[in-house]
This record gives C-alpha cells, sequence and structure tokens, in this order.
C-alpha cells in the first residue's frame, strides 16, 4: 500500500462524536448495536447490519499506519482494510461461491479508551431509548 493512499474516509450521515462516547456495543441477531454519545452528550445507536466481523481492541494495542491520520470523533470507513481482505480471504477458502463479502465495508470507532471495528453492509442511525 503506498503512503498516499486515502486510508480512512468520514461516514458523513453520522454526528461527530463526545469527546468520551461512553460506547456499549450489543449484538443482536444479525446486527451489531454501537450505542455513543454526540458531541452535545445525545445518545444514539448506530446499528451494522448484516455484520460479518466485530472487533474490539484497547486505545493502547490500536495502530494507526505511518503516514495515515485518523481524525479523533468521528467515524470513519477504512477503505484500505486488511482486515476486511483478510475475511474475504478467509470466506473464499470456505465457500467458493459465496459473495456476499464483495457488499461488505469495514467501519472503525473512536470510541476514546478502545477501537470498535465493524463489517458490515450498512449502518444506520436511530435514536437511543
Amino acid at each position: 500500500m503506498g503512503s498516499s493512499a486515502l486510508m480512512f474516509q468520514r461516514v458523513p450521515q453520522i454526528p461527530k462524536l463526545h469527546g468520551t462516547p461512553l460506547a456499549a456495543v450489543h449484538v443482536e441477531n444479525s446486527r451489531v448495536v454501537v450505542e455513543l454519545d454526540d458531541e452535545n452528550e445525545r445518545r444514539f445507536r448506530l446499528v451494522f447490519s448484516p455484520y460479518q466481523a466485530l472487533r474490539v481492541t484497547t486505545a493502547d494495542c490500536f495502530s494507526v499506519p505511518r503516514g495515515q491520520r485518523l481524525e479523533p470523533w468521528w467515524v470513519v470507513q477504512v477503505l484500505e482494510s486488511s482486515f476486511l481482505s483478510e475475511l474475504r480471504a478467509t470466506l473464499k477458502r470456505v465457500d467458493t461461491t459465496a459473495t456476499f463479502m464483495s457488499q461488505a465495508k469495514h467501519f472503525l470507532i473512536p470510541a476514546q479508551d478502545e477501537y470498535i471495528e465493524v463489517v458490515a453492509w450498512n449502518v444506520s442511525i436511530e435514536a437511543s431509548s
């Protein structure tokens, strides 16, 4: 991967996160639901569906590639994702006829002390109940 490649693209419909978003993650059926606070401390839910993978990493163990910058407080899509490539390669070995990973996207949520990564087809926003 060249250093001039764009790694992260902000997901425009998702509001800016609070400095301490206090994330909660739930897996429900074929959905990953992440509850967060926006910059005005309003609670909302991101619903990723259908999902293929979920990974949560502490900030101490998460590294942004050299030459890349991750904007704090914004949910992004990872454009050149080794995580997504690995999942696609595994699927190809397991089921050579499956094509559903072609629709998958890699989303990254910087949630203060942890980074939440979801591979899913879509993300939508809901008001938190």
